[in-house]
């Protein structure tokens, strides 16, 4: 099973550090922006699957677009 999440909001809001804590059970001790798009994945068991979820988190500004 797979499943992607977009995660979409302003610079300096926590989305890198969100997604951090998610795949990696803590959070950064320091980050650097995010410019454009970036991802993490991380693999979920869920009632005995396996559950593969990507976390795209998004900037908007002049690299990206979002209609």
């Amino acid at each position: 099973m797979f499943l992607q999440v977009i995660i979409v909001g302003d610079a300096g809001v926590g989305k890198t550090c969100l997604s951090f804590r998610f795949c990696n059970g803590r959070f950064p001790e320091f980050t650097e922006a995010t410019i454009g798009v970036d991802f993490r994945e991380r693999t979920v068991p869920i009632e005995g699957e396996q559950l593969r979820v990507r976390l795209f988190f998004l900037v908007p500004g002049p690299f990206v677009s979002i209609r």
